[in-house]
């Protein structure tokens, strides 16, 4: 890759992690859901500033090219997101459930009252 196109990624990632770092700042997003775009992007950064960091993942993996690896690192990258996705949509039905349940129990005793 190029010096100037690995020149241009960088300044990009290090602008997305600015951009997540004010949004939570400003609790516009949360730290918990904002983690793995930091990571991904700090592991980015770091492949370009290191040329040859990714043929040693590569090697210790026991993959085959460079480019599978990618491929299966962000494949692994989008499972985690997905996950963590999965998991927040569960609490956030189960919360729901709940807070229906508190609501017809207290309209039921209200209406009783009445």
């Amino acid at each position: 890759m190029n010096l100037r196109l690995n020149i241009i990624i960088i300044v990009l990632g290090l602008a997305l992690i600015f951009y997540l770092i004010s949004m939570i700042k400003k609790n516009n997003c949360s730290l918990k859901y904002s983690l793995s775009y930091l990571f991904a992007t700090f592991f980015v950064i770091l492949v370009l500033c290191i040329p040859n960091l990714l043929e040693f993942i590569t090697h210790v993996l026991g993959i085959k090219n460079t480019i599978n690896t990618l491929f299966f690192l962000g494949f692994g990258f989008v499972l985690i997101i997905l996950y963590s996705i999965t998991i927040s949509q569960f609490r956030h039905s189960e919360r729901i459930r709940q807070l229906a349940q508190k609501v017809a129990i207290d309209e039921y005793i209200n209406n009783k009252k009445d």
